[in-house]
């Protein structure tokens, strides 16, 4: 199991894997951090996201993140 440990800091909330510090994320709430973090590191969590639409799914597999991306703009 991957541990998240949160940290509340001045201005935001730094999360981080267990043991990893270098594997990190921060936002302006834990959810947003911890998103953040699981986006960013998605192959330390055995995660792949993907975008999936009428005509064709695209993948996008671990270490290359949704970051910036919306519902709205699926690569086609």
């Amino acid at each position: 199991m991957v541990k998240i440990v949160l940290t509340k800091r001045a201005h935001d909330i730094h999360a981080c894997i267990e043991g990893e510090p270098g594997k990190w994320a921060a936002g302006k709430t834990s959810n947003e951090a911890i998103g953040d973090l699981i986006r960013s590191h998605s192959v330390s969590f055995n995660i792949e996201f993907a975008w999936s639409s009428d005509l064709k799914t695209q993948r996008y597999i671990s270490g290359n993140p949704l970051i910036g991306l919306t519902r709205s703009e699926p690569k086609a």
